[in-house]
C-alpha cells in the first residue's frame, strides 16, 4: 500500500521561477540579507522551488532585500522522470541537504533570519531537518538535524501537504484529523514547534487519509496568505501591529502591541501626544489551560521605558527584551507578556485569551492558540474557538 501510494504522488504544476536558486560559493560574506528563504519542492517537480514557490515569492516580495534558494535534492519516488531514485533515498538525501546548506548559510550570515518552506516531500525533509527525531520509515537517523546556531536562526517554518503530518500537534492548520503516510508518532514533540505551521486538509491522500489529489495541490492558493501572516509574526522586521491581538487604547485611537517569538515588543501609536512605553515587568497568565505555572519576568536590554512623541502620523517604537519562557511538559514555550502604555487616555494592555473575539490578522480556519503557540487574534468577524489543548481555530 505504501509503495503504491508513493508512486501515485502527482506531478504538481510548478509555479513561476524565482531567481537566486543557487548560492554563492562558501565564503565569509561582507553583507548578508535581512531574510533568506529556503524552498523545497514536491515529488517529481522539476529542479527549483516547485509548489513551495508560492510562499517563497510572497516572503521575498514582502521583505526588501530578502533572498531565496531552492534545496537541491532528487524529489523522487521511483519515477523515471526523476532518475528512478526511491522515495526513501530521496527523502534521506533531502533531509541531509537541508541540514548541510542551512548550517553552512548560517555560518556565513549568522544575523540573517531564516525561513524554511517545504511542499509535500519538501515539507517532509524540512520537518526532519528542523524538528529532528529521525525518520525510521525512510532510514534517516535522529542525528540528521540542524545545528544549534541554525535552529536559532530559523524564525519560521512552513510545511504544506507534509506526509509526516499527525493530527493533534500544536502547529497544525487545516481540516485533517488523521495522519500522512509517514506520520510522526503521536507522542512526538517538535522542540521548535512554536515556529512551525503545517497545513493539511482532510481530503488530501498524502498528508491525510483522503482521496482527492487536487486538495494536495492547492495549499499555496488556499493558505499562502495565512502562511505569510504567520511568517511576518515571527520575523522581527515584519511584525504586524495586530498579530498578537492584545489591544491598547492610546488617547482616542486603538492600537495594538506585538510580542514576537524572539521577544521584541512593538507598540504603534496614532495620536498627537508624548507617549511612554514601559518595559514589561511581569508575565501574564499562561496561554493554555494546561499550563498554570508562573512564567519568568523578562529582563530589559533597553532602558526602563522609551518615550517618544507622535505627530499626526502613526509612529512606531520597539523594546528588545530577553527571551521569556516557562516549562510545559519538559518543553520551553513562550509566555504571554503584558505591557502598559502611558498616554493621554487608557493605558493598559490586557492578556489575550485562548477563546475570544480579539481582533487580529489570523484568517478563517487558521490557528489562533494552543500549547506551544502564542495566542493570536482572529480577523474581524471571526472567533478563536477552543478545539483541544493543542489547537484553537479561527471560525
Amino acid at each position: 500500500m505504501l509503495s503504491s501510494l508513493i508512486l501515485a504522488l502527482p506531478v504538481l504544476a510548478t509555479a513561476s521561477l524565482i531567481v537566486n536558486t543557487k548560492r554563492a560559493p562558501l565564503e565569509v560574506r561582507a553583507s548578508c540579507p535581512p531574510v533568506h528563504v529556503f524552498g523545497a519542492r514536491e515529488t517529481t517537480a522539476s529542479p527549483g522551488y516547485g509548489s513551495s514557490s508560492t510562499v517563497v515569492n510572497l516572503v521575498t516580495s514582502a521583505y526588501s532585500g530578502a533572498t531565496s534558494e531552492a534545496i537541491d535534492y532528487p524529489a523522487c519516488g521511483g519515477q523515471s522522470t526523476c532518475g528512478g531514485v526511491s522515495y526513501a533515498n530521496s527523502a534521506a538525501q533531502g533531509a541531509a541537504k537541508v541540514v548541510s546548506v542551512v548550517n553552512a548559510y548560517v555560518a556565513q550570515c549568522p544575523s540573517t533570519q531564516i525561513v524554511l518552506v517545504g511542499y509535500s516531500q519538501g515539507g517532509q525533509i524540512i520537518d526532519t531537518a528542523f524538528c529532528g527525531g529521525g525518520d525510521s520509515t525512510e532510514g534517516v537517523s535522529s542525528g540528521t538535524q540542524l545545528n544549534s546556531a541554525a535552529l536559532a536562526a530559523v524564525k519560521a517554518v512552513i510545511m504544506m501537504g507534509n506526509p509526516r503530518y499527525e493530527y493533534g500537534f500544536s502547529y497544525e492548520v487545516g481540516t485533517c484529523k488523521a495522519g500522512g503516510f509517514d506520520a510522526r508518532p503521536a507522542s512526538f514533540q517538535c522542540p521548535g514547534g512554536h515556529k512551525v505551521q503545517s497545513y493539511c486538509d482532510a481530503a488530501d491522500p498524502y498528508c491525510c487519509n483522503g482521496n482527492d489529489a487536487n486538495t494536495h495541490n492547492g495549499y499555496g492558493a488556499e493558505y499562502g496568505s495565512a502562511a505569510l501572516t504567520f511568517i511576518k509574526g515571527k520575523l522581527s522586521s515584519g511584525n504586524s501591529a495586530s498579530s498578537v491581538g492584545t489591544t491598547v487604547a492610546v488617547a482616542t485611537t486603538a492600537a495594538a502591541s506585538t510580542a514576537s517569538e524572539d521577544c521584541t515588543l512593538t507598540i504603534t501609536v496614532s495620536a498627537a501626544a508624548t507617549t511612554t512605553m514601559a518595559v514589561p515587568t511581569k508575565v501574564a497568565t499562561s496561554t493554555t489551560e494546561e499550563d498554570t505555572s508562573a512564567c519568568d519576568a523578562p529582563t530589559s536590554t533597553a532602558a526602563s521605558s522609551v518615550a517618544f512623541t507622535t505627530a499626526a502620523a502613526t509612529t512606531t517604537s520597539s523594546i528588545e527584551i530577553d527571551p521569556v519562557s516557562t516549562s510545559v511538559a519538559g518543553e520551553s514555550e513562550p509566555c504571554t507578556i503584558t505591557m502598559t502604555v502611558s498616554a493621554t487616555g487608557v493605558s493598559t494592555a490586557a492578556a489575550p485569551t485562548a477563546t475570544g473575539t480579539t481582533v487580529g490578522s489570523v484568517a478563517k480556519w487558521g490557528q489562533c492558540a494552543g500549547q506551544g503557540t502564542p495566542t493570536l487574534g482572529c480577523a474581524s468577524g471571526l472567533t478563536c474557538k477552543f478545539i483541544n489543548a493543542y489547537y484553537s481555530q479561527c471560525q
